[in-house]
């Protein structure tokens, strides 16, 4: 009796130890109380409770290897004794280690629960089929339909494997559903770009009178980037959680600003913006990246700007946001003055800063800031040295070749990308030896990497070599290096090649169309482009920006205005309209070249985001339509907008002048072009000068324009002063036969 009894102190001392465990949990404090429950033998009915605890705290600190120890030699197990490293084992990503465990549960006569299966079921590295063995076993244990844990944690595993039809299935059978099982079903249809499917499952979900959460509004929210679909429904989804007082969640109010830019809605975005407290820097990189993305660059560094003067402090993002923006606009005094504020605030061996402001400096072609970038940064990433190698593959040099030896001798890991810098800009020798290093390294069958070794060895004039590799590693010719192989011939002229390298392909996508309408319009044959353009349509080819580009090219060739108005609302049904500058810069040129200049001026006043091009489009097609006033009025408007004229653009305007006799704006403008605008006159400058004077029977001065010519005159120049000497005589001769 008095040995039960001491055995009973003992399990109490022991227990009391457990609790102590829990509230300190150190490695030296579970070793010891793994120790104390060995020397102490056996305490009855607590043992158990005593071993799952030391497996417990052992797999707390991340000791695998003496919790499996201590499970190996427990004399009795429990189901929670294999759950906790199940689960452990799952979140560590040991797929192997998990499953065994599991064999080795139901050989052990132990039924898997709930919680065994949604562990196992949440891992990571779980394959498709792993998973639909499990969800077989849910079913038929009748664990699928007692909660709704292990439909939860299924979906998730579909949706990683993006699986969306077993998914959509799996949801639907369930009996038992969870707002989190709303909430990963909504967020699956979301990234998989479902988006009108999501919407429809969150008003289900909005009408089950259930509470929703932050992540309810989250999932529905991250599928919407349709400026026209989307901006009516994003304000509705505003609305109702204001209703459900998530107004003032930060997290989701940035989820909606970033949403707003990306549908275009500028002022929703800032009225929103301007609600959350001045010192959220979160919010401000929000809105700051969110507007770098949408394009609007500018718009950025102008954001970054006032969040310097309310004295906030930038973090990573912060930096990251606007050193991209000043790479987009190339703006090489900006980004150096964001280099001072990176190093002022420590951020310069930052690796994602400083990958950043490699790629700056390597975009604005100053190789030697971006290298001394790389340098200054303290623990070095695969991304890093991809940045500096293709910086340098776009000056032509042999540095990413020593790059990649660099790499290799330094023991990092190389990727797709960092062959892809390499090959960009190698020499044969070196392109046969970085094809033998891939081809040892397990590359030569990648996509990524066979298009570059392809674009290498055609670049040095061995396409007929790229084929036969090609055909090597596939027995048909992979997409992407065939349409490297037609672009190639398509630059060079070869136009037949191109078509028919193409005719071989089993299944052309939408680049592959685009090269062949792009060799048959090069080569002048139009109505073959527009044949090609309807042969596409009925394949059910989706045409892209390219595509658009080079028929609205064809049209305006032909001039077809009828099938250039019928292309312009093919367009606003995608949407690439309002949103593509450079295709609306073409449905500007089309129009005005094809006498529909009230068309031009629409798409002109409707489109959101105008760049010089757009406005050299216009005033071309004013010109040309017989509105000289209106385009000089144009170009003083564009130069209000702090846009500076560019050769282009003068030209335009000249000809504007040109077509309508305005011989006095014409000559100001020419005569300001070097000190003004800081572009001397080039051939077609004084073309349209001499033209102008010839024509307006001012001979002297026209001769005075071409003697002060800086290169000698092309035979447009003096074909006009001809001309017009010879208009200038036959009126001499009329005059005097009169007086006569």
């Amino acid at each position: 009796m008095s040995c039960h009894g001491h055995i009973v102190r003992h399990g109490q001392h022991l227990l009391k130890l457990v609790e102590s465990c829990s509230i300190t949990c150190t490695l030296d404090a579970t070793k010891c109380l793994h120790a104390l429950s060995i020397t102490m033998g056996p305490i009855p009915n607590q043992s158990i409770f005593v071993h799952n605890n030391v497996i417990s705290r052992y797999l707390s600190l991340g000791e695998f290897l003496h919790a499996r120890r201590v499970f190996d030699i427990l004399p009795q197990r429990t189901v929670v004794s294999y759950n906790m490293l199940i689960h452990a084992y799952s979140r560590r990503g040991d797929v192997s280690d998990a499953w065994s465990l599991l064999c080795h549960m139901r050989g052990s006569d132990f039924s898997p629960t709930q919680y065994t299966l949604s562990g196992l079921l949440s891992c990571e590295l779980l394959s498709i089929c792993q998973g639909m063995q499990l969800q077989a076993l849910s079913i038929k244990s009748g664990l699928f339909d007692a909660d709704a844990f292990v439909g939860t944690a299924l979906l998730g595993l579909f949706g990683r494997h993006g699986c969306l039809d077993e998914a959509f299935i799996a949801f639907e059978d369930m009996v038992h559903k969870s707002l989190v099982t709303w909430n990963i079903m909504l967020l699956i249809l979301a990234r998989n770009g479902f988006v009108g499917d999501c919407q429809n499952l969150f008003r289900d979900l909005v009408r089950t009178g259930v509470a929703l959460s932050e992540g309810s509004f989250v999932a529905v929210l991250s599928g919407l980037v349709d400026p026209e679909q989307d901006l009516e429904y994003s304000a509705m989804i505003h609305g109702l959680m204001t209703k459900c007082g998530f107004d003032g969640d930060i997290a989701l109010v940035n989820c909606l600003i970033n949403v707003y830019v990306k549908c275009k809605a500028m002022f929703s975005a800032q009225r929103l913006f301007q609600e959350v407290p001045a010192e959220n820097v979160v919010s401000w990189n929000t809105i700051i990246d969110a507007l770098v993305k949408s394009g609007r660059p500018q718009v950025a560094l102008e954001m970054f700007v006032n969040m310097s003067r309310r004295g906030l402090v930038p973090s990573q993002a912060t930096f990251v946001a606007v050193i991209d923006s000043c790479a987009s606009l190339k703006n090489f005094v900006c980004g150096e003055s964001i280099h001072a504020k990176v190093i002022r605030n420590g951020f310069e061996s930052d690796v994602v800063v400083g990958t950043a402001l490699v790629d700056f400096y390597a975009k604005s072609d100053n190789m030697m800031c971006s290298h001394k970038c790389f340098n200054q940064i303290e623990e070095k990433n695969i991304v890093s040295w991809n940045a500096l190698m293709v910086g340098y593959s776009n000056e032509c040099s042999s540095m990413p070749i020593m790059l990649l030896r660099q790499m290799l001798q330094l023991g990092h890991l190389v990727n797709e990308f960092s062959f892809s810098a390499s090959l960009k800009s190698s020499s044969v020798l070196n392109t046969r030896q970085l094809h033998g290093l891939l081809i040892k390294m397990g590359y030569e069958s990648h996509e990524y990497v066979l298009s570059s070794l392809v674009m290498a060895y055609s670049r040095n004039g061995l396409i007929i070599e790229a084929l036969s590799f090609v055909k090597e590693v596939s027995n048909s010719l992979p997409l992407v290096p065939s349409n490297i192989i037609a672009g190639i011939y398509n630059r060079t002229c070869q136009y037949y090649e191109t078509v028919k390298f193409l005719s071989l392909l089993e299944s052309p996508d939408t680049v592959s169309w685009n090269l062949v309408i792009s060799a048959c319009a090069r080569s002048n044959n139009y109505n073959e482009v527009l044949e090609l353009f309807n042969h596409m349509h009925v394949a059910h080819i989706q045409p892209d920006n390219y595509t658009f580009m080079s028929i609205l090219c064809v049209c305006t060739k032909l001039c077809r205005l009828d099938l250039g108005s019928s292309l312009h609302g093919l367009i606003m049904k995608t949407n690439l309209y309002n949103w593509d500058t450079y295709i609306c810069n073409a449905l500007i040129d089309m129009y005005g070249k094809c006498g529909n200049i009230d068309s031009s001026v629409k798409v002109f006043e409707e489109m959101t985001d105008k760049n010089i091009i757009t406005w050299t489009a216009l005033i071309t097609a004013l010109g040309l339509n017989g509105y000289p006033h209106e385009a000089l009025k144009r170009f003083k408007n564009m130069e209000s907008f702090r846009l500076k004229p560019d050769a282009l653009a003068l030209r335009a305007v000249l000809s504007a002048c040109r077509y309508g006799g305005l011989v006095s704006e014409a000559m100001e403008i020419f005569k300001q072009m070097g000190t003004a605008y800081g572009i001397q006159p080039e051939l077609d400058h004084y073309h349209c000068i001499v033209d102008l004077l010839a024509k307006r029977g001012e001979i002297e001065e026209a001769e005075k324009i071409i003697t002060s010519m800086p290169f000698p005159p092309n035979a447009n120049i003096w074909r006009s002063f001809l001309e017009g000497s010879k208009r200038q005589t036959e009126k001499s001769n009329c005059i005097l036969d009169a007086m006569h």
